[in-house]
């Protein structure tokens, strides 16, 4: 049975900060995020740049605060990780926190995976433990 919990990421907190804690502190090894909702500023965002695998990377950085319009991911063990995401992600725990989100800032959108980004005023992450993965 998965357990499913609400992360609030207070303002000016961290959001991959905040998620890398609450995993830290609850033991998942694999996870769900569902979805978001807030507002975020100082955002990173990393997308493929190329049709080659691995791809070269593009990051974007958008400083201004936006509004969540997707938000969705999984926490993975470090053994699943493509090794050429490691260094972009700088990761230095046991698990890898993989999120696609999008906001809408000064009338554009933006997105990709999140590198990044701090709460404007709050956000609202929804999350659940996996069951183990059918192969």
């Amino acid at each position: 049975m998965s357990s499913q919990y609400q992360i609030i990421v207070k303002k000016d907190e961290e959001v991959r900060g905040t998620i890398n804690s609450f995993i830290q502190q609850i033991g998942w090894k694999n996870a769900y995020i569902s979805g978001a909702i807030g507002s975020i500023y100082d955002a990173k965002y990393v997308m493929p740049s190329g049709a080659v695998y691995p791809p070269p990377l593009d990051i974007i950085a958008v400083a201004m605060p936006g509004e969540i319009l997707s938000f969705t991911g999984e926490i993975l063990p470090i053994e699943q990780v493509p090794p050429h995401l490691l260094p972009v992600y700088n990761i230095k725990e046991n698990f890898f926190a993989h999120i696609h989100a999008s906001a809408a800032a000064g009338g554009h959108v933006y997105g990709g995976g999140l590198l990044g980004a701090k709460a404007f005023r709050s956000v609202n992450i929804f999350i659940q433990s996996t069951f183990p993965i059918y192969k």
